[in-house]
């Protein structure tokens, strides 16, 4: 009889696995120079958004969101944007800064936006937004910094 050794193989597979689950990875966020007429203290409008998704629903999503993604370039008012997602989870955020409310609210009523958010309740299990308003010279905003102030996930901030 053989004795009983434990799979080291399957050990090392099981704490890598818990330990890049909760890996993400971002865009970078291209900060330009001030605007003529702009100053420090300015005021600029942050959108943080988190979503959960289904994970039979990632590719549709991540379809859906990419049609998004590239009118934001566009966008008349947008300072900067960046994309954030788990590498093997399901979670994604976005984190867009805008001159002003009225440039950030043209957005959320464009058509691409408009058709997104129809699709998203059956793309995710959860969807959160948090706007905020900081200086224009607090904005090199980190992931971190934007995570801290969206609620915590699950407790039914949908």
């Amino acid at each position: 009889m053989k004795p009983l050794r434990p799979n080291y193989f399957r050990v090392i597979l099981l704490a890598l696995s818990s330990l890049i689950s909760g890996c993400a990875i971002s865009t970078p966020q291209r900060l330009p120079p001030l605007a003529a007429g702009e100053k420090g203290e300015d005021p600029v409008y942050v959108v943080v958004t988190r979503a959960n998704i289904k994970p039979e629903r990632r590719s549709t999503f991540d379809q859906v969101a990419s049609r998004v993604v590239k009118t934001l370039p566009n966008q008349p008012g947008l300072i900067t944007y960046s994309l954030r997602r788990e590498i093997f989870g399901t979670q994604e955020w976005t984190m867009t800064v805008w001159r002003s409310a009225q440039a950030r609210d043209a957005f959320g009523g464009s058509s691409a936006h408009r058709d997104a958010m129809k699709l998203t309740s059956t793309l995710v299990n959860e969807f959160t937004v948090q706007r905020f308003v900081i200086r224009r010279d607090e904005l090199a905003l980190s992931w971190t910094d934007a995570l801290a102030r969206l609620p915590v996930a699950g407790a039914g901030n949908e």
